[in-house]
């Protein structure tokens, strides 16, 4: 909180600020050597301090001690392990002694000015956002309404941490009768509203300068708070130490209120007037702890929170949502719609797309449909998981057939992988069950389903199964994520029985689920998976001799999805795609098998949500993209003759739901 314009100077900042430069307006540090994280559990821990960096009066009590300002902010940062710290009324030179002490620990910061050059404290003034671990985008808001004394702005970063991208905002509203800050929470939700439509969880800590039950909090509070329109949790709600009197007689578990964070000089009573709003659905386990103010420092207490993700779903076979069937000589793709329906598009000899189509009228989906051709009946087979949780199948042959229920008893957690065994003529379908074990059927000859039959019911697994055919071991090889974390393998030689489960490196860790492709420029069988630090690894059998081992494809690359693979015979070159945690899809690949090309984003400003599909039309010669944006509407790009990549073309207008 603001309460004065005439700074006030302690000697010890004086001197502090002899020696430090000051630097531009607003400042996203470069990426700093990873540290080691105090705690290392998935719990998320993070700050606000209003720092009161000028020390005016107003700040109350004894003169202001500059550098134990800087020693706590650190401290805390270090000695609790915090993961986001938010800063307000802080000077330049006090942020660059903090993030220069942080650094080593992987801290990387955001500085945003709102008073510049040498009207308070020396430097420039303002805000400031710390987050342990890579800034994958900044963003400084500026929320001024006009008539504000001063800039009001909140430097925000988008970061991973414990495994998830969220954002990180420090905020600092207007300090008057609420009028100004009206419109700059709407402002501020505006923009967090965007960022949470798109996935992306978001935290705000800062000074707010209004009590909990003020209008204003209203943009930010949600049910069951009265009066809470927002879309956003207070890390200190549910303390029933603080509940006021109605909320206590109403005998709620959630209240606008919390321990006072700022001592009172001109109110009547000590005040909450600091939050850290965590946004509802994407977090749990969410506790507040403000700790005793140290009047040295700021008449605002630190106060700290803690919180973890909610689970995040698992990620999803490489799509195969798009597939090429040669008899008709088309290339179609899949999707569900936000009500659940399978709807399909088509382009047939290349002469142009047809239009999204409903298949199946009635028929309701939650898994991603899977699609592939079967040579032994020359039909084109789809599958798909049911919001019944039972896999259902849909197949052309001269035309769609209805869709019917692969047995009825036997329930699923993901639809099914499918591919064609040439050794035994079997089209082969494999799927996750409720009861984490991988399932089995398949069509012989195409005589008939065999039914659903577990592969090894003590084996167990968390993501869904991947399949492909390695033509030169004449083996079918299945892959799957197991509950620890490692990639398990299963494969049938020659029509001669399954392996079982054997572990592909017990001690290298994925999450998701891997995808595979025959790569017939090296003669070799490559397999990818997201690692659980976000990298993608790579895996291949050439030529039959034995696996390679696991390696990283750029360790400083992070990404959301396991890449999607497939080999582009116009080019001779095996291609790659996966979502980046910026949510922009990247490519790499590997031509006539010299070196990987490395990761590059088509199009950064483009953005998704979930893996990507491809396949390649032979009708056309053209590798085709698809991508599901975060508009929910579908995207496509696509590389004729090798010639170049056409850029993103919106494909349907949707809205669509999964890809």
């Amino acid at each position: 909180m603001r309460r004065s314009r005439i700074p006030i100077l302690s000697v010890v900042l004086t001197m502090f600020l002899a020696f430090l430069s000051l630097n531009a307006t607003a400042h996203a540090d470069p990426a700093a050597p990873a540290g080691k994280a105090a705690q290392a559990s998935s719990e998320l821990r993070f700050f606000t301090y209003n720092i009161c960096g000028e020390g005016q009066s107003g700040c109350g009590g004894p003169p202001k001690d500059n550098a134990r300002r800087i020693d706590t902010v650190v401290s805390q940062a270090r000695d609790w392990g915090a993961d986001e710290v938010f800063l307000q009324e802080v000077c330049r030179p006090q942020y660059d002694a903090i993030l220069l002490a942080l650094k080593p620990l992987g801290f990387r910061g955001m500085f945003t000015t709102t008073v510049g050059g040498a009207v308070h404290c020396g430097a420039d003034y303002g805000m400031a956002v710390l987050v342990r671990g890579p800034v994958l985008e900044t963003a400084e808001l500026d929320l001024t309404a006009g008539g504000e004394n001063e800039p009001i702005k909140s430097p925000c970063i988008k970061t991973y941490t414990k495994g998830r991208a969220n954002w990180a905002c420090s905020v600092h509203l207007y300090w008057s009768d609420g009028t100004l800050e009206k419109i700059e929470a709407a402002k501020l939700t505006a923009q967090t509203d965007a960022w949470r439509a798109a996935g992306t969880p978001v935290i705000l800590g800062g000074d707010f300068n209004h009590t909990p039950v003020s209008v204003v909090l209203d943009y930010f509070y949600t049910a069951p708070n009265p009066d809470g329109n927002g879309a956003f949790v207070e890390a200190d709600e549910t303390d029933q130490n603080y509940f006021t009197p109605q909320c206590a007689q109403a005998s709620q578990t959630h209240c606008r209120s919390g321990r006072p964070t700022r001592l009172a000089f001109d109110e009547p009573t000590d005040q909450k007037i600091d939050y850290l709003f965590l946004s509802q659905g994407d977090f749990t386990a969410i506790q507040g702890e403000v700790l005793p103010r140290d009047s040295a420092i700021s008449d605002h207490r630190l106060y700290r929170g803690t919180a973890n993700f909610t689970a995040e779903p698992a990620v999803s076979v490489a799509p195969r949502a798009s597939v090429y069937n040669p008899v008709t000589k088309t290339a179609e793709i899949f999707a569900i719609t936000a009500d659940g329906s399978m709807v399909h598009d088509s382009n047939t000899d290349g002469a142009g797309w047809s239009g999204w189509t409903v298949l199946g009228a009635g028929a309701k989906f939650k898994g991603a449909p899977v699609a592939e051709f079967n040579p032994s009946t020359n039909a084109l087979e789809l599958f798909a998981l049911g919001t019944d949780d039972r896999v259902w199948h849909a197949y052309y042959q001269d035309g769609w057939s209805t869709w019917t229920v692969m047995n009825a008893t036997t329930k699923f957690k993901t639809t099914p992988t499918a591919v064609f065994n040439p050794t035994t003529n079997a089209f082969e379908i494999f799927a996750l069950g409720t009861d984490n074990s991988v399932w089995h059927n398949y069509n012989e000859n195409g005589t008939g389903w065999s039914g659903w039959s577990v592969m090894n019911d003590a084996a167990k697994f968390n993501g869904a199964p991947t399949a492909a055919y390695n033509p030169t071991t004449n083996a079918l090889e299945v892959f799957a994520l197991g509950t620890d974390e490692a990639v398990y393998q299963n494969y049938n030689q020659n029509g001669t029985g399954w392996s079982g489960w054997s572990v592909m490196n017990a001690t290298a860790k994925f999450k998701g689920t891997p995808s595979v492709v025959h790569n017939p420029a090296g003669n070799a069988f490559e397999l990818f998976a997201l690692g659980t630090d976000n990298a993608v690894y790579h895996n291949y059998n050439q030529n039959g001799t034995g696996w390679t081992g696991w390696m990283v494809m750029n360790a400083a690359a992070r990404f959301a999805t396991t890449p999607t693979a497939v080999y582009n015979p116009s080019t001779a070159a095996l291609e790659i795609f996966a979502l980046g945690t910026d949510n922009a899809i990247y490519q790499n690949y590997n031509q006539n098998g010299t070196p990987w090309s490395d990761w590059t984003a088509m199009n950064a400003t483009a953005k998704f949500k979930g893996a990507p599909t491809a396949v390649f039309n032979a009708a056309t010669s053209a590798l085709e993209l698809f991508g599901l944006g975060t508009d929910n509407a579908i995207y496509q790009n696509y590389n004729q003759n090798g010639t170049g990549w056409s850029g993103w073309i919106q494909h349907g207008t949707g809205p669509y739901a999964i890809l």
